[in-house]
């Protein structure tokens, strides 16, 4: 069965994932690359602005200190209450063979 299929139907104005691809062998390209398994998870998240504007270069810097890591997914996900804005992003990831 196809993801997009248990997904459920695209909401209006949007398309899926087998919608924005030209042929069905992308499409089972992204879906393999999707299902890949992760042994890892970094969260990076931020409350104050100066933080949050410095928060992609933290994740750079990261990202660049990992030679032996495949970012396979991330989650992005901003959450407030009335005084403060948190931004958080999470990378799932797997360590590659060596």
């Amino acid at each position: 069965m196809s993801s997009n299929k248990l997904a459920g139907r695209p909401k209006p104005g949007r398309q899926s994932t087998a919608q924005h691809v030209s042929s069905r062998g992308r499409s089972q390209e992204i879906e393999d690359k999707l299902m890949l398994p992760f042994t890892g998870l970094k969260v990076f998240s931020a409350t104050k602005a100066k933080e949050r504007q410095e928060l992609g270069a933290r994740i750079t810097s990261w990202l660049r200190a990992q030679s032996a890591i495949e970012v396979v997914d991330k989650t992005v996900t901003q959450s407030s209450d009335r005084e403060f804005h948190c931004l958080s992003i999470i990378l799932f990831f797997r360590h590659c063979d060596q």
